[in-house]
């Protein structure tokens, strides 16, 4: 906003394109403090990789191990977290925060599922079960709460017998109920689940 008022814009993408990214110092030190964050978030993951779930969550454990198999030793040090979050998100590059706790992996210039017609990565569509895609710990019970909204919502659209909404929100289940083992097991025997819910797919978690 200050610089909005300095340069007398009235539009915040005028003065980040103009002003801001047409200082190279600026977009270098922009793009240093994304590659440092990304690092951090991957060191968070490394130090909490026995509660990841996703595909990727087995990814971070193997790589963990493998780390400590070649170097020898029997536990990381500071310095090795940040040694293999380097590595993991290639400096930084890699690694974008899709929503909370759901972390897209894809390495730079690969296509995922959520892109496949257009190329690169659609965070807006990131799509349950991708290898891609990196659970954190919180996310278990962010996703177990939006699990008991979505059988709310479903069993409400069912009984108004409004079959468009029926139809949405039992996809919204199949986004969410297959994320967590844990989650997928507490709401299993709900009949809404059994009249609804896929037939179980694989799940990559650590559970």
């Amino acid at each position: 906003m200050i610089l909005m008022d300095c340069f007398g814009h009235d539009d915040p993408e005028m003065t980040l394109r103009r002003y801001i990214l047409s200082d190279p110092a600026i977009v270098a030190d922009v793009e240093r403090v994304q590659r440092e964050l990304v690092i951090l978030m991957a060191k968070e993951a490394i130090g909490s990789a026995e509660d990841l779930g996703g595909a990727m969550g087995q990814g971070i454990r193997d790589a963990r191990e493998k780390y400590l198999r070649v170097h020898r030793k029997s536990s990381l040090d500071p310095q090795d977290v940040y040694e293999l979050a380097e590595a993991l998100t290639m400096q930084g590059r890699d690694w974008v925060a899709v929503m909370p706790g759901v972390i897209c992996t894809l390495p730079v210039g690969f296509t995922g599922p959520c892109a496949s017609h257009q190329g690169g990565r659609n965070p807006a569509n990131c799509q349950p079960g991708c290898s891609n895609q990196l659970l954190l710990a919180y996310n278990r019970s962010e996703c177990d709460d939006m699990v008991r909204y979505i059988v709310e919502q479903l069993q409400k659209a069912i009984d108004e017998e409004a079959v468009q909404m029926v139809a949405l929100w039992a996809g919204q289940l199949n986004n969410w109920l297959y994320r967590w083992n844990s989650v997928f097991e507490a709401w299993v025997d709900h009949p809404l689940i059994a009249a609804y819910g896929k037939a179980q797919p694989g799940r990559s978690s650590n559970e």
